[in-house]
């Protein structure tokens, strides 16, 4: 199951769960012919680079893999404002793999949480695993 963490910055808005993208059920641009699919352009004008897109993809879908391919699968990732504040992209060095955890990771979610910045806002992916 996928979640987003909160942003270490209280004044951040929060994500929605499920999507990198902050979405409203109401809003139009929610209401998209893939559902599967963030929509690629918000009311604000901002878009979603395919990166994005592709990495939420990637971890929402589990395929059968060896244990080398889960190891580089996504635990955790940060999406930013690219410098223009034109488009959402996967920001780098900004992830926790599979792999990871046990080794240079022994709390996945307060790892993540310490890859935000104190004073900036975030779209965030976190894999969460629940029982």
């Amino acid at each position: 199951s996928l979640s987003l963490p909160l942003s270490a910055n209280p004044c951040a808005a929060p994500a929605a769960a499920r999507s990198p993208l902050p979405l409203s059920p109401r809003s139009p641009a929610h209401r998209t012919a893939n559902p599967d699919r963030p929509p690629d352009d918000m009311a604000s004008g901002v878009t979603v680079n395919d990166e994005v897109i592709k990495v939420f993809n990637d971890m929402k879908v589990r395929k059968s893999s060896s244990s080398e391919e889960v190891k580089k699968r996504k635990k955790a990732v940060l999406f930013c404002l690219s410098e223009d504040k034109k488009k959402i992209i996967v920001e780098e060095g900004k992830e926790i793999l599979v792999g990871d955890i046990g080794e240079s990771v022994d709390d996945p979610y307060a790892s993540f949480v310490k890859l935000l910045p104190l004073n900036d806002c975030r779209y965030g992916l976190y894999d969460a695993t629940y029982e």
